[in-house]
């Protein structure tokens, strides 16, 4: 669920074309800052005080589908906490994609069992997610919406070709 919300709101919210004076200059703080200066650590996740109220609109919204659906408050509440844990997850790696390089490890690198080593894994992992998002930034803003997959780009067609 997460994967699709974030390539909603990313695609949607974050690249949508606007018009009105207000309009572009919400768009620049909420989103634009960050394409201007991507490698900015300062631009790279949504401070907490403008958040607080996201956070309560879809808290309520959480409620709202709860009562309507004759669901129990702590499904909801569940749901949420999910929800906002798949967020924080999702800030943290937005914030190591561009805070750091990622080697791509090597791909014989095994462990005492002749195992593969999850840290290279781990490694060439990033460093896919990264190449993926730089090119959002760098080559094409039309593409590469998913930050912390692919997935949901190749099965709308947004994922660029060349990642």
């Amino acid at each position: 669920v997460w994967w699709v919300a974030e390539y909603i709101i990313h695609r949607f919210a974050f690249h949508v074309d606007v018009s009105s004076q207000l309009a572009i200059k919400t768009h620049f703080l909420l989103h634009g800052c960050h394409h201007k200066f991507p490698m900015d650590t300062r631009r790279l996740v949504f401070p907490p005080l403008p958040a607080a109220p996201v956070v309560y609109a879809f808290f309520t919204a959480y409620r709202a589908v709860a009562r309507v659906t004759a669901t129990p408050d702590a499904v909801a509440d569940a749901c949420f906490a999910g929800s906002l844990l798949g967020y924080v997850a999702y800030d943290c790696l937005h914030f190591l994609v561009h805070s750091r390089r990622h080697g791509g490890g090597s791909s014989t690198a095994t462990t005492r069992n002749n195992i593969a080593s999850p840290v290279s894994w781990a490694h060439r992992w990033l460093a896919s997610v990264r190449r993926s998002h730089m090119a959002h930034h760098f080559h094409s803003h039309d593409h590469n919406f998913g930050i912390s997959n692919g997935y949901v780009d190749r099965l709308f067609g947004t994922k660029a070709s060349d990642c």
